[in-house]
């Protein structure tokens, strides 16, 4: 456990100067009692709860901020909060800014309008690159394929074909690749720019996805994903975005996916509408790891 003789650290986080390592209770009250500290912070919750209560109430007593670290919390951590259950204090997971009532109707609006101005501006481009890509490789110019979306109903994605017709005959379902064969010629420049992305305004306007969030997987991948990865199915709580926290940071394609996963989990965490506002204008300029 640690004592700080400052309250900022709710305001600029640091180490404090001297930390105690132990748990006698004789020796915590003696500190406590020396006036020159404000703040108790309790960094082992498994010690025993009798000691737990006693360090609490000697806290009560010399007005002494009590902080426990709960070392078995790992992720959402600001959406935590103390509630009483039959008069027992309980730490949970409160409902999210992103899911409160208010906010995913300002985020929803903001994905009509987003959508409706993204389809009139858009449609003459979707227009000319479908004719290329009809022109280079004749045959269906919309790519439909099942993707998971909020609360992991699946929904059809839709995007301008970037690939033979038959690019997954021989390999199965994967990831796009740096100089990946399987890609047009235009599909390239249409990948590296997300052009190919533009009908998906049309899947944000139906309600299957928002303009920011996480990217939609395929249920093949998250099949084993959400083995592999800890806290993966989180990320379906909300609804998957045309671009994302993880997208602009250039975790797309064949990259980390813990980084991928991390950066959504922070998403939803640190959402805010600002923070959607900045997102889809870094998207802009933002085409890291797009192939």
């Amino acid at each position: 456990m640690s004592f700080s003789k400052t309250r900022a650290l709710a305001r600029t986080p640091r180490y404090p100067a001297r930390i105690y390592r132990g748990s006698k209770i004789k020796d915590i009250e003696r500190l406590l009692q020396s006036g020159r500290h404000d703040t108790l912070i309790l960094a082992e919750s498994n010690l025993p709860a009798k000691t737990m209560l006693r360090i609490q109430e000697i806290c009560g007593r010399e007005m002494i901020d009590f902080m426990v670290i709960p070392d078995f919390v790992h992720t959402l951590n600001a959406c935590l909060r103390i509630e009483s259950f039959a008069g027992l204090p309980m730490l949970t997971q409160g409902q999210r800014e992103i899911s409160r009532t208010f906010n995913a109707l300002i985020k929803r609006s903001f994905d009509i309008i987003g959508a409706v101005m993204g389809l009139l501006a858009f449609t003459p481009v979707i227009a000319y690159f479908c004719w290329r890509v009809y022109r280079e490789s004749p045959g269906a110019v919309f790519y439909r394929q099942v993707r998971l979306g909020e609360n992991g109903r699946p929904f059809e994605i839709i995007k301008i074909r970037s690939m033979r017709l038959d690019a997954e005959k021989q390999t199965g379902a994967k990831w796009c690749t740096q100089d990946d064969p399987r890609r047009l010629s235009v599909g390239t420049f249409m990948r590296k720019y997300n052009i190919d992305e533009l009908p998906q305004f049309w899947n944000v306007l139906k309600g299957d996805m928002s303009l920011v969030g996480p990217r939609p997987e395929r249920p093949e991948l998250i099949e084993n994903f959400k083995h592999e990865i800890s806290f993966y199915n989180i990320r379906h709580i909300v609804k998957p975005g045309i671009t994302g926290w993880a997208q602009i940071n250039g975790w797309r394609g064949d990259t980390s996916l813990q980084s991928r996963i991390a950066c959504d989990l922070e998403y939803i965490e640190r959402w805010n509408f600002w923070f959607d506002i900045y997102i889809c204008l870094r998207t802009l300029r933002s085409n890291k790891n797009a192939y």
